[in-house]
């Protein structure tokens, strides 16, 4: 009796951690880095790591950077090609963020209000340049330097 009941925990305990994140499963690490451009600081630029195993596509994450072109995730260790984008106004500032549904970063992009400003090879994880792999311990990236 107390052996199916050991039991049942076990299983209830696993069966809650498979959920949450897997049964003593990958768990992330830190991953930082930065983007610039013709030696500038590029802030807004969308930076994101795609699995390069189709079946860990779920792994996925993206982050944006900061006003010093700096940025910081979690990822699960592994393989990854990493894709970066930068939209910026007809002024050349990236928007942003915003509550008001006439400014919305999708409805900008779809009005043509937007545009991207890095070659759009960069955008693709077919043609990205950028593949890397993050160890168990995390990685602090070497900057990613987009050339004109």
């Amino acid at each position: 009796m107390v052996r199916r009941q050991l039991f049942g925990i076990l299983g209830l305990c696993c069966a809650i951690a498979v959920g949450t994140g897997g049964c003593g499963g990958s768990k992330e690490v830190k991953v930082t880095g930065s983007v610039t451009r013709g030696g500038k600081a590029q802030d807004g630029a969308k930076v994101g790591f795609i699995p390069t195993d189709p079946k860990l596509a779920a792994n996925a994450k993206g982050t944006s950077t900061n006003a010093e072109g700096k940025f910081e995730l979690m990822v699960v260790p592994g393989s990854y090609t990493v894709v970066l984008t930068r939209y910026v106004d007809r002024k050349g500032n990236v928007p942003k963020e915003s509550e008001n549904p006439k400014e919305d970063f999708t409805q900008l992009e779809a009005s043509g209000y937007l545009r991207q400003v890095f070659p759009s090879e960069l955008a693709d994880p077919k043609s990205s340049p950028f593949g890397i792999e993050i160890p168990a311990g995390g990685k602090d990236l070497a900057p990613f330097v987009i050339t004109p």
